[in-house]
């Protein structure tokens, strides 16, 4: 899927320089095979003091309430710039520039996103596993963002309009770089078709003209969307072929027979005090299904959503899945 690059639009500063101006243009399985990323993975001590509500992992809003925590700390080593929302004129940058200031866009529509994701699971009760993924040249203020990530669970995650904190003991911390994502197999079903199946983990939500939908072209458009958001991140300048992704949409089709009944939540606003935002998302299996050749051309855009999630909110950890 080869094309001109659009041109850019981005806040100015050296880092939105270099979101804005990529080194380099490639096509999706170029930005796959340079795909650059770090984990911390912390694992909170399952006993008192620490010990978390049950479900808490399963609460819908904490890995925004976690990410709201881990902004506020990120507070504590930044420039004075960097705290009051201008970039930081520090070189290089501080941890609060990067991973939380303003990025631009590629195009009209298509935001950079913030270079990490949150993840929260629950390896046993009372205790959970966070991951903090940081991508591209963002990796390069890992150490930063983990010492930071540890000041935000000692001094407790907010957890709602009420101010009411939830502190977490680290009990375990380990960074770790995993390689590129590895393309999803795709299983034949018959002699002219084929399928692939991913299990979303948070609420997916898909919209066209704020009406939610689900179909192959609302995923594979917010999937590629995202891929040429976080490219930047990586010096590149994604080349998207918009006709061939409709035409792959249009070839497939999205059963959604394990899917489990739509989760409702509600969020505030944060430029806009005391509003909720309602939110509804799916979560359970999906299955596309259609042309293997199809299948293999969208394949890597499941390979990328699987480390850097899909649909709306995917910054506030929802649209988080594994590819089956």
């Amino acid at each position: 899927m080869d094309a001109t690059p659009p041109q850019d639009t981005a806040p100015r500063g050296a880092l939105r320089h270099r979101l804005a101006g990529p080194c380099d243009q490639s096509p999706l399985s170029g930005l796959l095979a340079r795909w650059v990323q770090a984990d911390c993975v912390v694992e909170t001590a399952p006993g008192p003091p620490s010990a978390c509500p049950p479900g808490l992992a399963g609460d819908v809003r904490f890995p925004n309430w976690l990410r709201g925590a881990l902004g506020d700390a990120l507070m504590d080593g930044a420039s004075a710039e960097a705290r009051a929302g201008r970039p930081c004129p520090w070189r290089p940058p501080c941890a609060l520039d990067v991973l939380w200031g303003e990025t631009g866009t590629v195009r009209r529509g298509v935001p950079i996103p913030r270079p990490f994701v949150v993840r929260v699971d629950e390896p046993a009760p009372g205790g959970l596993r966070i991951t903090l993924s940081l991508f591209g040249f963002a990796t390069d203020w890992m150490e930063d963002a983990a010492a930071a990530l540890v000041r935000a669970l000692r001094h407790g995650v907010g957890m709602g309009p009420d101010g009411a904190r939830l502190p977490l003991e680290p009990g375990r911390r380990v960074i770790r770089t995993p390689g590129p994502p590895p393309l999803p197999t795709v299983r034949a079903a018959g002699a002219d078709e084929a399928t692939l199946s991913v299990r979303i983990l948070t609420p997916l939500i898909l919209r066209r003209k704020s009406t939610p939908v689900l179909d192959p072209l609302a995923l594979l458009t917010s999937l590629s969307r995202r891929a040429e958001g976080f490219a930047r991140w990586h010096d590149t300048a994604l080349m998207v072929d918009g006709e061939a992704l409709a035409r792959a949409a249009a070839a497939l089709t999205l059963e959604a027979d394990g899917l489990a009944p739509p989760t409702t939540w509600s969020r505030t606003s944060a430029r806009q005090p005391g509003r909720r935002i309602p939110a509804s998302g799916v979560v359970g299996r999906l299955t596309l299904r259609g042309p293997g050749a199809a299948l293999t051309a969208v394949a890597p855009l499941l390979a990328l959503g699987g480390r850097v999630g899909a649909g709306g909110h995917a910054a506030q950890g929802q649209g988080r899945f594994e590819v089956l």
